[in-house]
């Protein structure tokens, strides 16, 4: 009789830290042992490591008055049919909310490792497509959700996640945080931290903070930044030669290539300026 082979943990750990979330729900039926690994947070950030180059497709799709969120990396060979089939299946937010099935009540307002941060009406979820599991935001007051542009992130030195709500276009307003372990909202007052929003919904994350524009009495503009984990400002002014603001119909922030970039689209040029700041 031939003896079983045996496999290092750290061979099926590396293993399995490469597939999707959907076939790692099977393999947890294997064994209780591979049912622990998968489920220890060690797995679940090297998991996070290796899927962070991964191209993902995201769909918002409203079918027989339900609204569906499916999200999938295009590294797989799903294909177009069981890509239809997952999404008529994958309904992760909760039908507690009136009107919760009109498509244009839904806002998507930011995403990080696999979790998304999704509006509906005056209502704030956080969402796991892959896991078809969501909960609901804690609200504190009426103005909750205006005047202000979200953004949700990871703070590894808390190993927490966080929302945080800017201010838009008023200096007095505070910033606010919520702290998903926590489950509470907190203000933070200090710096000139309100935003230009561009037509912004979402706030750019890039290596632990927040990028937004914001501009001073003398109209020179700056990008103003807030670290997840210190909780405190930051600034890099714009140089006097970038576009004027009031020559754009759209402005915004983004990441290209792990760099911080700030975009222009011009109506009259039909042109859309990128600008690498580092």
């Amino acid at each position: 009789m031939e003896t079983p082979m045996h496999i290092q943990e750290e061979i099926i750990m590396d293993m399995l830290s490469r597939l999707p979330v959907k076939s790692l729900f099977r393999f947890k039926c294997v064994s209780n042992s591979w049912k622990a690994l998968i489920c220890e947070p060690s797995f679940k950030k090297q998991h996070l490591n290796h899927a962070k180059n991964d191209k993902l497709l995201v769909l918002r799709i409203a079918k027989d008055s339900n609204v569906f969120f499916y999200c999938s990396s295009l590294l797989t060979t799903t294909t177009p049919h069981q890509i239809v089939r997952d999404v008529q299946e994958s309904v992760c937010v909760p039908q507690c909310v009136p009107g919760y099935y009109h498509i244009n009540n839904y806002h998507l307002y930011g995403s990080c490792n696999g979790l998304f941060l999704i509006g509906i009406k005056q209502k704030r979820f956080l969402c796991n497509p892959s896991t078809r599991e969501s909960i609901l935001l804690p609200s504190h007051w009426d103005k909750f959700f205006h005047g202000y542009i979200h953004g949700m992130g990871y703070d590894p030195t808390s190993d927490d996640y966080k929302v945080v709500h800017i201010p838009e276009e008023d200096e007095k307003a505070p910033t606010e945080i919520l702290s998903l372990k926590t489950g509470s909202w907190r203000k933070i007052y200090g710096g000139d931290c309100s935003l230009q929003s561009g037509n912004m919904e979402c706030l750019t994350l890039l290596r632990g903070s927040f990028h937004w524009f914001t501009y001073s009495v003398d109209s020179m503009f700056s990008l103003i930044s807030f670290n997840i984990s210190n909780e405190v400002f930051g600034g890099l002014p714009l140089s006097k030669e970038m576009p004027l603001l009031c020559d754009t119909i759209e402005q915004g922030v983004t990441v290209l290539g792990g760099m911080l970039s700030v975009n222009f689209l011009y109506e009259e040029e039909d042109t859309l300026l990128f600008l690498i700041c580092g």
